[in-house]
C-alpha cells in the first residue's frame, strides 16, 4: 500500500463515523491496513525469539500470578528486567516512530504474561483478559478489535487491536498495539458495537 492510501485512511474512518454509517465489518476493513501492519510486527525476528525463549520456560500459574502480584505493586524486578531487553526496545523505537499511529506495544507469550513492552503495563499477566482470550483463541488464533477507550498510562483515545503471533503455523504470543483515534471517533465507535 502506498502512502497516499495509507494517509486516506484516518479520513475516511472520520467521515464514515460522523455519519454514523460504519458496521464493525467496515471498521475492520478500515483498520485493514493497520491490523496486516501489526501481523507484520509479529513476524519480527526480534520479538518472536523473545517470545518462543520465555515459552521454553514453563513458569507455572502461580508463579505468575505471585509475578503478577509483585508487578501490581510496583515492586517486582520483571518490570525493569522486561524493560531493558531487546524486544522491548526495539516495541519503543516501533512506538516512538509511529506514535501519530500507535500509543502503544506488547507482547506476551502463549500464557498471556508479559515478555516485551513499551510503555509499561499495568499488570504482568494478561492472561485473563478479553483482548489476550480472543486473540490467542486457544491456540487457534484471531484478531480480535476491542472497545475503544482512553488509556491513561499513555493519555490517548485508542482502540486496542490485537493479532496472534506465529511461529510458522503455530499460535506462540499475542501482539497488542493502541490504535490512536480521537475522542469524537472512540465515541462513534462505541456506539455503534452497542448496536
Amino acid at each position: 500500500m502506498n502512502l497516499s492510501a495509507l494517509l486516506l485512511i484516518p479520513m475516511l474512518l472520520a467521515a464514515s463515523l460522523v455519519h454514523g454509517e460504519m458496521s464493525q465489518q467496515e471498521l475492520r476493513e478500515i483498520l485493514g491496513p493497520r491490523i496486516e501492519g501489526m501481523k507484520h510486527v509479529g513476524t519480527t525476528g526480534i520479538l518472536v525469539d523473545a517470545v518462543k525463549a520465555q515459552n521454553s520456560q514453563l513458569l507455572s500459574p502461580e508463579e505468575i500470578l505471585s509475578i503478577d502480584a509483585d508487578w501490581k505493586a510496583g515492586n517486582s524486578p520483571k518490570i525493569s528486567e522486561i524493560q531493558h531487553t531487546r524486544a522491548s526496545k526495539y516495541l519503543k523505537s516501533l512506538i516512538r516512530r509511529m506514535s501519530n499511529t500507535y500509543s502503544e506495544a506488547y507482547i506476551v507469550d502463549k500464557r498471556g504474561a508479559n515478555v516485551a513492552m513499551y510503555p509499561d503495563t499495568s499488570d504482568y499477566w494478561q492472561g485473563d483478559e478479553d483482548s489476550f482470550l480472543q486473540a490467542y483463541a486457544d491456540g487457534k488464533g484471531a484478531v480480535y478489535v476491542a472497545t475503544p477507550h482512553h488509556d491513561e498510562s499513555t493519555d490517548a483515545d485508542e482502540v486496542k487491536v490485537s493479532v496472534p503471533m506465529l511461529d510458522g503455523d503455530e499460535v506462540i504470543g499475542v501482539l497488542f498495539m493502541g490504535v490512536k483515534v480521537s475522542a469524537v471517533e472512540a465515541q462513534k465507535i462505541r456506539n455503534l458495537k452497542a448496536k
